[in-house]
Parts: C-alpha cells; structure tokens; sequence
C-alpha cells in the first residue's frame, strides 16, 4: 500500500442481523448517497449472517484513503491484497466479503462485511481476533519508522564521533519476521 496514506480500522462490532450492516454501507434501499457496491453480494452477506449461530456473526472495517478516490484497478489490487491479509490460506470460495465505496466525506472509504463462516465447512471463521492479529496492518509501517529513526540516530552518533557514514549497520531484530503487504 505504498504510496497511499491510508487509515485500517476493524470495528468492534459484529451482532446482531446482517441488515444493520449492509443497510449502513449501502443505505436502507440500497440507494446511499457516495456509495457504490465494489463486490459481493448484499443478499447473501445478509443470509450468512443472519443464518450464523456465533456470538460474533461478522467482522466489518474501513480502509480510509486520504486521496479522494483511485483508478478503478488500484481499488481492485488493494482490496484483494487485503483479503489476503485479512484472510491468509483461504481460497475466495471459502469466505464472503462484501466491498462499498463510501466518497461521501471527500476522501475514498472502502468499506468491508465479511460473514464469520467459512462457506465450505459452515465452520466458525474469525477473520480477525486483536489480541493475535492487531500487529498484522501496522507492523511494517511502524517497523520502517523505526528503522528511519535508529538510522538517523547510528548516523548522528556517527558524525559525532568522526566515523564514515554507514559505519555502523542495523541489524534486523532478531526472532521477529516482518509481513510485508505490497
């Protein structure tokens, strides 16, 4: 997601029938004003939801663009590296997500529904549990931050000591592995 500034949030919610969340993202009639339907289907987003036993029947979330909207290609990579992210190991027919466009606040929001089954077994499916999963999309932001800063400070320390530049060399954190998400 380089180059976009880009804000990920998972909302808290996930009760109740499937017709709160579809019917926010796409209006009661589906005819909101700024929202557009990028993929899925509402009726059976409902249903799967609906249909679901689990105390917590969906995992729904917002990517909210500072830029006002992107070309119609980049909407489409980015919302399937997401799902990869969000989904790892799942083929697109073991889970359904449901995409609105929200360009109502003059910034591009894509919105996201995902039903928490996964469609081949009918078993549970979390998407995303915080405790285990909250690192996952700001990880490699924070990382890169940090290794800016450290860099900046080797360098400094560097200069004040009369060594070369780049004599002194990060090392990467040892036990640790950074998902990259391009």
């Amino acid at each position: 997601w380089r180059g976009y500034a880009v804000i990920v949030k998972i909302h808290s919610r996930g009760v109740g029938r499937g017709s709160g969340p579809v019917e926010y993202l796409l209006g009661k009639d589906g005819n909101r004003d700024g929202a557009t339907l990028d993929r899925g289907d509402p009726e059976m987003v409902k249903e799967l939801i609906d249909g679901s036993h689990y105390a917590q029947r969906y995992t729904s979330g917002v990517l909210s663009f500072h830029e006002p909207d992107l070309p119609r290609e980049t909407k489409d990579r980015l919302m399937d590296e997401f799902e990869q992210a969000l989904l790892p190991g799942l083929d697109a027919d073991q889970y359904a997500v449901l995409w609105v466009e929200h360009r109502d606040k003059d910034r591009l929001e894509l919105n996201f529904v995902v039903p928490n089954v996964e469609l081949l077994s009918g078993k549970r499916l979390q998407p995303y549990f915080h405790g285990a999963d909250g690192h996952r999309h700001t990880q490699p932001a924070a990382q890169q931050h940090m290794q800016a800063k450290i860099s900046q400070r080797h360098t400094q320390r560097s200069a004040r000591q009369g060594r070369p530049r780049g004599a002194l060399r990060l090392r990467p954190h040892q036990g640790r592995e950074c998902q990259r998400y391009h």
